[in-house]
């Protein structure tokens, strides 16, 4: 019942579309045709209005659903390709042409919860790209879900260990969902594996911070700051560990480098309020 209700949607949607041969009586297969080679000669706008003929004939024919939604593609009319091919999926599920359809139309429009589906449809047929999981992550990143991030990120590395995105990634997801000390883990596993490099030092020093390890954060900040003495983050990090001691002197510095580096930092980044209850704490 509800595959001849979306059939009949999908065809009363097709209504003023039809070939300006529609008169003509041309069986369903011969249209088929003309509307492939029309497609083949990347004449996408006129293969569509011969599809839409042959639709209105026999409207739940998948080849011709998913090429009437591949030409909208091609001619960039990527919600008009999406409302279509989503009906095609609903219709013929688990098929792997309409699931990579789906997927490049959802990426261009920036929909990711079809991207995701989409993609999903690929892993579960088999037919998935190599970097499938660290995709799915990102689509899951770019809808701000870091459990789902993490989740994913994990299966990623599974499948290649030797990728440090994954690694930087994973352990920034763990410090969010999981813990400091899972996010310390998995640096120190990054470490291991691809060496000591500012970055992943640097990182290192904020993980020990969350876990309040505060002397072996400013450890790894002030030997960074040796090689690189003009870098505001790093100022910045060091600030932050500094003030989050009890030493009054530590702090005094802190609000020397909170000082230093507040003409530099973004605007999104206010130090302002650190710096006043730092002063007010000295008094």
């Amino acid at each position: 019942m509800i595959h001849r209700i979306l059939v009949f949607v999908f065809a009363a949607s097709l209504i003023g579309m039809a070939w300006s041969g529609c008169g003509s009586n041309k069986s369903v297969e011969e249209l088929r045709a003309d509307g492939k080679k029309l497609f083949g000669d990347a004449k996408y706008a006129e293969a569509r209005a011969v599809f839409a003929q042959a639709l209105q004939v026999n409207p739940s024919d998948r080849e011709l659903m998913y090429l009437m939604g591949v030409s909208y593609r091609r001619d960039q009319l990527y919600d008009s390709a999406l409302s279509i091919l989503r009906r095609v999926d609903l219709l013929y599920p688990h098929d792997r042409e309409i699931n990579q359809a789906l997927f490049d139309v959802a990426m261009a429009l920036n929909d990711w919860p079809v991207a995701r589906s989409a993609l999903q449809g690929l892993i579960d047929e088999g037919a998935a790209p190599p970097k499938a999981w660290k995709m799915m992550a990102d689509l899951w990143r770019k809808s701000e879900h870091p459990g789902n991030v993490y989740f994913y990120t994990k299966k990623a590395i599974e499948a290649d260990s030797n990728d440090l995105d994954l690694w930087l990634e994973l352990a920034n997801t763990a410090a969010i969902v999981d813990s400091g000390g899972a996010a310390l883990e998995y640096n120190g596993e990054a470490i291991k594996r691809f060496g000591s490099s500012d970055m992943l030092l640097a990182n290192r020093a904020t993980y020990l911070t969350f876990v309040k390890k505060y002397d072996s954060a400013e450890v790894i900040l002030r030997s960074l700051l040796v090689k690189d003495s003009g870098s505001v983050q790093i100022r910045l990090n060091l600030a932050h560990v500094l003030s989050s001691t009890k030493s009054l002197e530590k702090k005094k510095e802190a609000l020397a480098l909170y000082k230093l580096v507040q003409p530099k930092v973004d605007t999104m980044f206010k130090v302002d309020s650190l710096i006043s209850v730092l002063e007010k704490e000295l008094k």
